[in-house]
């Protein structure tokens, strides 16, 4: 995404300057000549102007002609506006043909009275990209309009891979019904990735699960939007009320329409004070400032900045003003389906790591198509106030947040096996939807590796480990519930499909870096599972002609690359104690003697018990030094419970390593590691 910052500033405070062609303003657009523009309007004829496109409750709007006739000719004047701007015309037509490439517009105003003009209507002009079409609705090159605050730095936070939303909704008495069930559904879809299994028959489990991820504050009062995110650590906040105007001596501003203190009574609440309450000391320690990273405002006039007389400005400016990253409010009304649009597809995206500025883009056009009667997609204002390193963080962001999903699928699936063995199922149907929670962070994952070429590695890592565990999900499933004998055989099927997959993953973990022996053990165990057989004339060893010695060159790469970091301090060398435990098992499996394994040490001083001593011995290395390795314990733990529990059940050679070493084995270890919660 490039990003092209334009700059409008005057002289004099922001407040007590009305709209008018006489103001001269100075434009200054990345390393371009600054140029002096005026603005085509005076300040009351701008404001009749916004009577066709805003309105209060009991105002009657203009009719639709007259509405669509305002916006095309708004549209053109701030079109002559910008056009003005050589440096922007020059900025915004450097795009390259037939590229996807997409434009973020950061506007930087300084003056209230240009936060009053919808800058977001404004049709492309003369050299721009889409000539006479709506500047931000036009696929030649795709526009993102963002506003900014010039007196607010870019955030020096990181954006939390955690995610917790807050919806807020009010609806005081004498307003109109909001439509918060269509919100609330919404947004319970956005977070569902996230909400970890509950009972569905406990009403307080589930209740608990999903305020891990989602609270709601009904009939909100600003103490309990204070309250809330004082404890709360909401990295996201939902509002759902009406924008309503409120008087404040000669001035008038919107502001947002909560609940009073008093039941029945109303409070219009300002942005400063809706800020205050969003940004409260963190409680109990009251260390610092909490900091939502996101605030949606789905409220009319959330972002329009009324009177410019006296200070102060529109709720969204505020908010940003207060340090909140990024704001989305209507800057005119919205309508009740474009505000479900609104909060479907931003939270949809947000939660994953999407970048906003191109939700941002697909939201107008959704508007566009889905509400034609109505001119929400103009009504949409972006305060923004993005770090530098953005598009970095974009990439760890959305890493975590599929990660995360990816935990909680498998804590679904996990779950649900346990309450079979426990004789507590509740059904085939059950884990089906449980198992088809992993495709979307797995699809996810899969799509960001082409995008983040730095974190190959660790994205192929993570795939393999869940096809493994998804193999283990699906066998297990056939085993527990009952089925016809075509869908036990399909279920076999998809197993060893996934098991496929997972060793792939593995050999590009390995192809990527060859210091990753645990991916080549990976590959070569799972190589094994699929391709190891009764030895026969035709097969010796086992495996296809060639294949057999090929794995067992493999075996002797892995077991020198393991024995020659297994005494550092360094993470590798806790890998590599549970490299030399499996490839143990997998000598058995293989044929390899201790002469071949160990060329250069006495032949004749194998462990008494064999490669089950040498693995014997390996684990009690590794557990000697779990201080220094905490990880390493439970990941081998889990890997020997697989060649116990289910590697039999694929391949039938596997049995006998399974039952007579892996079980011994398994039983070294704290019996703690048992209820350790799996990592995906």
């Amino acid at each position: 995404m490039r990003t092209v910052t334009l700059e409008l500033l005057r002289h004099g405070p922001a407040h007590n300057q009305l709209l008018s062609p006489l103001t001269p303003y100075l434009a200054l657009c990345e390393n371009h000549a600054p140029v002096t523009i005026n603005v085509p309007f005076e300040h009351n004829q701008f404001l009749h102007r916004l009577t066709a496109l805003t309105y209060e409750f009991g105002m009657t709007p203009l009719a639709d002609n007259q509405r669509k006739f305002q916006l095309q000719d708004t549209g053109r004047e701030l079109s002559r506006l910008l056009s003005a701007i050589p440096g922007l015309t020059a900025e915004l037509n450097r795009h390259r043909e037939q590229s996807n490439e997409v434009i973020h517009l950061r506007l930087i105003l300084s003056a209230s009275e240009l936060a009053l003009l919808p800058f977001e209507l404004v049709l492309a002009g003369n050299g721009f990209p889409g000539f006479g079409q709506p500047l931000l609705l036009q696929n030649q090159a795709p526009v993102c309009l963002t506003r900014e605050v010039r007196r607010v730095k870019d955030s020096a936070l990181p954006w939390s891979p955690q995610a917790r939303v807050l919806f807020v909704c009010a609806t005081p008495a004498g307003l109109p019904q909001v439509p918060v069930e269509a919100h609330m559904l919404a947004l319970r879809s956005a977070v569902d990735p996230w909400v970890k299994y509950f009972d569905e028959t406990d009403a307080d489990d589930r209740r608990r699960r999903v305020s891990a991820c989602l609270d709601v504050l009904p009939a909100a009062t600003l103490d309990d939007i204070q309250e809330a995110c004082a404890s709360g650590e909401y990295t996201h906040v939902h509002v759902l009320a009406h924008g309503v105007q409120r008087h404040d001596g000669f001035d008038f501003r919107f502001g947002i329409a909560l609940h009073g203190a008093a039941e029945g009574e109303m409070d219009v609440v300002s942005g400063d004070r809706l800020a205050s309450a969003l940004r409260p000391l963190r409680r109990p320690q009251r260390e610092g400032f909490a900091l939502p990273m996101v605030v949606t405002l789905a409220s009319c006039n959330g972002a329009n900045g009324g009177s410019v007389v006296g200070a102060g400005a529109s709720v969204a400016h505020a908010l940003q003003e207060a340090g909140i990253p990024l704001v989305i409010a209507g800057q005119f009304p919205l309508t009740f389906g474009g505000s479900v649009e609104l909060v479907q597809t931003l939270y949809e995206g947000l939660l994953w790591g999407t970048d906003p500025r191109a939700l941002l883009i697909d939201l107008r056009r959704r508007m566009h198509v889905l509400q034609p009667g109505s001119h929400d997609w103009a009504a949409l204002a972006t305060y923004a106030s993005l770090p530098t390193d953005f598009d970095a963080q974009l990439g760890e962001l959305m890493v975590e947040r599929a990660k995360a999903a990816l935990r909680v699928a498998m804590d679904h699936a996990d779950a649900l096996l346990l309450d079979a063995t426990s004789g507590k199922a509740r059904g085939l149907q059950h884990m089906v939807r449980a198992t088809e929670r992993i495709d979307i962070p797995w699809q996810r994952m899969q799509q960001l590796i082409p995008k983040l070429p730095k974190r190959t590695l660790e994205l192929n890592g993570l795939l393999a480990s869940l096809g493994k565990r998804r193999a283990e999900v699906v066998l297990a499933s056939s085993n527990l519930f009952q089925m016809p004998d075509e869908e036990q055989q399909r279920f076999m099927a998809e197993c060893l499909l996934w098991l496929e997959r997972s060793r792939d993953f593995y050999w590009d973990c390995f192809a990527e870096r060859r210091d990753a022996t645990w991916a080549l053990v990976q590959s070569l165990a799972l190589s094994l599972l699929l391709e190891l057989k009764e030895p026969g004339d035709d097969m010796p060893g086992g495996l296809e002609h060639g294949r057999h010695a090929e794995l067992r060159q493999l075996w002797r790469l892995a077991h020198a690359q393991s024995l020659a970091v297994v005494d550092g301090t360094g993470e590798d060398a806790g890998w590599a104690l549970g490299n030399l435990v499996e490839l143990s098992l997998l000598a058995m499996l293989l044929d390899i003697g201790w002469a071949d394994a160990y060329p250069d040490r006495d032949a004749g001083a194998p462990p008494v018990d064999g490669w089950l001593g040498e693995a014997r011995f390996w684990v009690d290395q590794l557990l000697q030094r779990e201080d220094m390795f905490p990880n390493q314990p439970y990941s081998t733990f889990r890997q020997l419970q697989r060649y116990e529990l289910w590697f039999g059940y694929v391949n039938a050679r596997f049995v006998q390593v399974g039952e007579d070493v892996a079980r011994v084995l398994a039983k070294l270890f704290p019996a703690r590691l048992s209820q350790t919660e799996p990592d995906a």
